[in-house]
């Protein structure tokens, strides 16, 4: 009976032996690369590429690991291969570049030790600005314009595998660019119009769409700014555009028309008395100079003095006219 029990638990240490032992165990450890110093708190996830170049890809294990408080992970791969062209895992954590590495382990046993880098981007980096355009560089003040512009990511993608994690999009392979639009009138005030700060995506294009009034005639300069405010990078530079716009007043006076003023029903050239006189001539065309009246003797005083008023009635209103 004894023997019995014994050779059941021999058998059960062999069975579970060969269970845990049929997984491929794979130690790593987890570096800042510019520092070399030990990362904590770093997180991993493992895909299984679904083609050669490991443009699809399904998540091997759900989920996320984490190295917690050390630097140090096992990872776990199975005894089979899940598809012929293996596996990719993802190592991450903020602040940082995600690195990668492709693998293909199956059978049973331990892979060895590995060290990993995560590393922040040392270059200079900027957001490049392309095709920034007003709808129209001569407006009226009080008219609305479409300001737009193209903004580059600054960073290119230049790794082989194209698959990029789902759940590390957002933080991990984009980076935040801070836009700044900036006014200067013709005063020469200036002040931010728009700040806004978006997501950009390695290897992407974004247009931005602002609407702007001008309210004051005179000439404006319009600056655009971008700035990256991402911490995966070390050293970045700020990218500006500029351009300026003529803004007429809301009702522009037309230069033909300088040396001219309304009157309401008659329009005269101001220095030539010419109009003047004609028109003053066409209510009484025998209305004549101080100097040109006949020396009648014969007129009674009343006469002289109707004559006298009407002569003076006419240049009065002519005066005010």
């Amino acid at each position: 009976m004894n023997q019995k029990i014994l050779t059941t638990f021999i058998l059960s240490a062999i069975l579970l032996t060969t269970f845990v032992a049929a997984e491929v165990l794979e130690t790593n450890y987890v570096f800042d690369g510019d520092t070399n110093q030990v990362l904590t708190g770093v997180s991993v996830i493992m895909y299984t590429c679904q083609d050669e170049a490991c443009d699809t890809a399904t998540r091997l294990h759900q989920k996320t690991m984490n190295t917690g408080n050390d630097n140090k992970i096992v990872l776990t791969y199975p005894t089979k291969l899940e598809t012929e062209f293996g596996y990719m895992t993802y190592f991450f954590k903020s602040g940082y570049v995600p690195t990668k590495f492709p693998s293909d382990w199956a059978g049973n046993g331990k892979a060895g030790e590995y060290n990993n880098y995560l590393y922040k981007i040392t270059d200079n980096a900027h957001a490049p600005i392309e095709d920034f355009e007003v709808s129209d560089k001569t407006i009226e003040a009080n008219q609305n314009i479409l300001i737009t512009a193209n903004i580059l990511s600054p960073r290119l993608n230049s790794d082989n595998v194209e698959f990029i994690p789902q759940e590390l999009v957002a933080d991990y392979y984009s980076d935040k660019v801070k836009i700044t639009l900036e006014v200067t009138e013709p005063d020469g005030l200036s002040y931010p119009a728009e700040i806004e700060t978006i997501n950009m995506l390695w290897s992407t294009e974004q247009e931005i769409k602002y609407s702007w009034t001008p309210t004051i005639e005179g000439e404006y300069t319009l600056k655009i700014t971008t700035e990256i405010t991402d911490d995966k990078f070390l050293s970045t530079t700020k990218e500006t555009q500029e351009m300026t716009i003529e803004v007429k007043g809301d009702d522009p006076t037309d230069d033909d028309n300088d040396n001219q003023y309304p009157t309401g029903y008659r329009s005269i050239n101001q220095g030539d008395t010419t109009e003047d006189d004609a028109y003053l001539n066409q209510f009484n065309n025998k209305i004549i100079s101080d100097d040109e009246q006949p020396q009648d003797t014969e007129l009674s005083n009343w006469q002289k003095f109707v004559r006298w008023f009407n002569n003076l009635f006419y240049k009065v209103f002519w005066f005010l006219d």
